[in-house]
């Protein structure tokens, strides 16, 4: 028996989420009131979401520039920089196209957030790591829902939403892709035990961040209803 394409769609939809699940344990899942507010206001979404990629490349670049000492830290956030300016582009040209226009970067509460409860010294690598582990899972998690909301239930009037939902379907391979990347980079430097006790108490903060932040059309807006 032949299954449902669009069954297979979704499973392979699905598929980046489960993968950068077992690497980073998210506590909790993007809302449905989410996605309803970020698709009825794609543009202001596609905005956030290049800076997002473009604070990426940013990001990847301080930790080469914080801790030139080590090669792998070097080599791969370098190669990680290029890919998030690459995106950066892709999704600049994206919301032109839609009729949008870039802004420049605003603050981030949700990568403020997650940066709290800092130790420092020498946990500072391994906190830089995680962070960035867990922005990248939980883009993971937002594309793949940003996925569903476009192929089940598309606000009427929606520009192709096929041509979006396809876009984040293949951003959430990347993303979950980078999210290992983090991880392995950090159990490449740090015992074992410690990189598992530091991410579990990151995703225990990454959790109450979005627990206490508004929902809005920004890539990691709040679950909170305003």
């Amino acid at each position: 028996m032949t299954s449902h394409p669009d069954i297979l769609e979704l499973a392979r939809a699905e598929a980046p989420l489960g993968i950068v699940i077992e690497t980073v344990p998210l506590l909790s899942a993007t809302p449905s009131l989410w996605v309803q507010c970020a698709l009825s206001r794609p543009l202001e979404l596609l905005d956030d979401h290049a800076q997002c990629e473009l604070k990426a490349a940013s990001m990847a670049l301080a930790i080469v520039g914080r801790y030139p000492e080590h090669d792998a830290v070097v080599r791969r956030m370098s190669s990680l920089s290029r890919e998030e300016m690459l995106h950066y582009r892709m999704v600049r040209e994206l919301l032109i196209a839609r009729g949008g226009s870039p802004t420049r970067p605003l603050p981030n509460p949700y990568v403020k957030g997650l940066g709290s409860e800092r130790r420092g010294g020498g946990f500072a690598l391994l906190e830089d790591l995680l962070v960035g582990a867990l922005i990248e899972a939980r883009s993971c998690e937002r594309f793949v829902a940003l996925y569903r909301g476009l192929r089940s239930s598309p606000p009427e009037g929606f520009e192709e939403p096929g041509q979006l939902a396809d876009f984040y379907e293949r951003l959430a391979r990347s993303e979950s892709g980078h999210a290992r990347l983090f991880v392995d980079l950090a159990r490449s430097i740090f015992e074992p035990d410690t990189v598992l006790e530091e991410l579990g108490r990151r995703c225990r903060i990454e959790a109450a961040v979005l627990e206490d932040l508004p929902v809005n059309p920004r890539m990691h807006g709040g679950h909170r209803a305003a």
